[in-house]
């Protein structure tokens, strides 16, 4: 048994085009579309759909506390909660130089926000240069052997994620101007404190963590938009069938693909998948038979 994978053959377009219409028209995929996605990411998403809701729920449990006012709010917010998840990372050197110094000491870091717009900084142009090597690849398939299917599935699927990030949540309802000077750390025992100076550029951080949000009017435009984006992106993946890749793990390491099969494939299989693992079954038989009789011929030969 070989343990590379074979070179494919050039493939006419009518069977790419043969094997999408009898996916689109038997999309039987669905349930092992879910195996893969997971449990946890699909319980977050059906909260997300029942309490109407763009953003998450948070990772990590944050305080807020009002320095002019006094109140604390201890309700987590996921963009807050991200803010210092990721304290580390865009952590001023100053501070990481005294935090070196200090012997767990309280840490309070003091910022004041200036007007930002939104720049297209090295993370994006990082993004199109992937995405241009991505293509780069899903072409050489096409060229060589006529498989433009890969092409289709990786410009299908780049687009949608870069759709994706475009999409925006209720952030027009936080108020800007009038804001209060405010104090962010983590869960109780922390030793971090991120104090952010008042200023009339700033969004009002309350508004982040108070129990209801008002919808403004771009909020029913994003529901539909997403409703849209996870249709296209489940399509997607039934079109990306999972089959092939357990045949060709089959034919390269003998039982592999056949003890994935039932994960991945709980129901009843199309009348030709059924039929190739049934004529491979009879395959590898047919190959346990001739090594059995070959090992006694050799048993007969010793004695």
């Amino acid at each position: 048994m070989s343990n590379t994978l074979s070179t494919p053959e050039p493939n006419p377009d009518g069977n790419v085009q043969l094997q999408l219409k009898e996916q689109w028209a038997n999309p039987g995929d669905i349930f092992s579309v879910l195996l893969i996605v997971g449990a946890d990411v699909i319980q977050k998403a059906l909260a997300q759909l029942c309490r109407l809701r763009t953003m998450p729920e948070p990772d990590l449990p944050s305080v807020l506390v009002n320095c002019q006012s006094g109140v604390v709010l201890e309700k987590s917010s996921w963009i807050l909660g991200r803010i210092l998840h990721s304290y580390t990372q865009w952590m001023p050197s100053q501070v990481k130089e005294i935090k070196q110094e200090m012997d767990r000491g309280l840490c309070v870091t003091v910022f004041s926000l200036d007007l930002c717009e939104p720049v297209t900084d090295r993370l994006v142009w990082l993004g199109v240069l992937v995405t241009v090597v991505q293509l780069e690849i899903a072409v050489i398939p096409c060229a060589l052997y006529r498989e433009w299917e890969v092409l289709l599935l990786t410009a299908c699927g780049t687009l949608l994620a870069w759709l994706m990030g475009l999409l925006q949540d209720r952030t027009n309802s936080v108020r800007k101007g009038k804001t209060r000077t405010c104090a962010l750390k983590k869960g109780r025992g922390s030793t971090d404190v991120i104090v952010i100076l008042a200023s009339e550029h700033s969004l009002r951080l309350e508004d982040f963590v108070s129990s209801e949000m008002a919808k403004d009017e771009g909020f029913v435009g994003t529901v539909v938009l997403s409703s849209v984006m996870t249709m296209l992106w489940t399509a997607l993946l039934i079109t990306a069938a999972v089959m092939d890749t357990l045949m060709e793990v089959e034919r390269c390491y003998s039982g592999v693909g056949k003890s994935l099969l039932p994960i991945f494939f709980p129901g009843p299989l199309r009348e030709s998948e059924r039929i190739w693992w049934a004529e491979n079954d009879e395959t590898l038989k047919g190959e346990k038979e001739r090594s059995e009789k070959e090992f006694i011929n050799k048993i007969a030969l010793l004695v």
